[in-house]
């Protein structure tokens, strides 16, 4: 006699456990899709300058007694569109005037209180008041997206970035306006240090984010980390100055010219440097490399 088969209608508890299964399984998507997209790559707006510069013999603006930072202002609304809120969003960094009376105006853009990392202004001026030449990098001013991290984190992602074997116990020392300075010992030159910028994204968004200031003792890098507001390193400047000479390691009779880093001073190839002390000019050059 055949045996018969036992079908097992599913318990409430077993429903009950399959739904859990199935909720953690939707949750565990979400949160997956969720990290897709905050590790989505956006760029920072690397956007050409604007310039304008007027034709020879007249101006951009007409002859004017307002302050400089004003001319620039009224030059930049009269473009229309959102140039109102751009306008309001400049602040004077920095000005000199030439020996041909020439106003020389630097100015940057602040949304919030906050700069904005990349924008600028340099102005020409003339004794008149005459806006004469204009270079402009401007954005939007609109809403920002904030950080969802502080500047202890921004900084200990930048240092994770350039040295993943540097294991540095870092503390606060102070904060001077936007700026947060850091204790991160002997392994740094100076102290680091982290301000808050809003950041124009390729995008078109705004997000504020942090620039990180690193400088190493054994290694004398010195660098600017761009880390946005998700922990991310969007990008880095090496502010080190580096130097290198295209040299005849011997002489012009023993092989090609090469390309050598740094003065030569002090190793093997160039004991004496390559080139001597002082200034030097096409009617008195002297050197390890060079004489004439």
């Amino acid at each position: 006699m055949a045996g018969k088969v036992k079908i097992e209608k599913p318990t409430k508890n077993r429903i009950q456990f399959n739904r859990r299964l199935f909720v953690s399984a939707i949750i565990a998507a979400l949160l997956t899709f969720s990290f897709v997209i905050a590790q989505s790559d956006v760029g920072l707006n690397r956007s050409r300058a604007q310039i304008s510069r007027a034709e020879a013999g007249r101006a951009l603006t007409r002859a004017s007694a307002a302050a400089p930072e004003a001319i620039v202002g009224d030059f930049i609304r009269s473009r229309g569109g959102s140039s109102d809120n751009v306008s309001a969003s400049l602040r004077a960094s920095g000005s000199s005037v030439d020996s041909k009376g020439i106003t020389h105006l630097r100015m940057e853009q602040q949304i919030d209180g906050v700069t904005v990392y990349g924008a600028y202004i340099k102005a020409a001026i003339n004794s008149d008041g005459e806006l004469i030449h204009l270079i402009d990098r401007l954005y939007e001013a609109k809403s920002v997206s904030p950080s969802r991290i502080d500047e202890r984190e921004a900084l200990n992602a930048a240092i994770a970035y350039l040295y993943p074997a540097e294991l540095a116990k870092i503390r606060s020392t102070g904060v001077r306006g936007d700026t947060t300075s850091f204790d991160g010992g002997s392994f740094f030159y100076g102290k680091p240090t982290v301000t808050a910028v809003v950041l124009p994204m390729d995008d078109g968004t705004l997000v504020r984010g942090w620039l990180v200031q690193t400088w190493t003792t054994t290694t004398n890098e010195l660098n600017h980390t761009v880390v946005d507001g998700s922990g991310q390193i969007l990008d880095v400047e090496s502010r080190t100055a580096n130097d290198s000479y295209n040299v005849f390691v011997e002489d012009p009779f023993k092989g090609p010219q090469t390309i050598v880093s740094g003065p030569g001073s002090g190793n093997t190839q160039s004991p004496a440097g390559w080139l001597g002390t002082g200034a030097q000019t096409t009617n008195n050059l002297t050197g390890n490399n060079a004489h004439a």
